[in-house]
């Protein structure tokens, strides 16, 4: 239980790091009446592949740990005595990685990169493949068929932004601490 809160406090922190900027009010002292120029101009999209790679990854760890990881254990099963719980977490686990895939997608079309801008369709694809999914079992549509075609269309996606030089994998981190 420890080491779920704290994954959770870590995510929250790190999601908290990547949003504050888009919620920081602009300032400002005193305008140059002329203006200067600097040997180093950062384009408006800074590390457009991390930040994609960071929302697509936490929207596939969403799909992968609390939906898939659940669905291949039985949790989904009428004998488990859990199930309606089960369900209630994926769609909600669903809804959030809708969130960050349509993060990651904003990143990509606004990106002035080709290869993010060649995983835009795709993502987009996915994207509603996902709210489609999340929609039904918010309903208490629940479908195997359903949960197996998500994971083969997250794996799809998985396999093309790995050719095009994007790889979004799925690793466990250590927390120092954490047991």
């Amino acid at each position: 239980m420890r080491h779920k809160l704290v994954m959770l406090g870590l995510l929250a922190a790190l999601l908290l790091v990547v949003v504050s900027p888009s919620f920081a009010g602009r300032t400002s002292a005193a305008t140059p009446a002329a203006p200067v120029a600097t040997s180093s101009q950062a384009h408006a999209a800074f590390l457009d592949k991390t930040r994609f790679l960071l929302h697509a990854g936490v929207g596939f760890y969403a799909f992968h740990h609390f939906v898939w990881a659940r669905y291949k254990n039985g949790g989904f099963s009428a004998s488990d005595p859990h199930r309606k719980s089960n369900i209630v977490k994926a769609a909600l686990a669903l809804l959030f990685a809708y969130h960050e895939f349509k993060v990651a997608y904003n990143i990509a079309n606004k990106s002035n990169s080709k290869t993010l801008h060649a995983l835009v369709a795709p993502l987009n694809k996915l994207g509603g493949a996902v709210n489609t999914v999340y929609t039904k079992l918010k309903g208490g549509q629940f479908s195997e068929t359903d949960i197996q075609s998500l994971n083969d269309n997250v794996s799809s996606f998985g396999k093309l932004s790995g050719s095009n030089g994007v790889a979004i994998k799925d690793r466990a981190v250590p927390i120092p601490g954490a047991s």
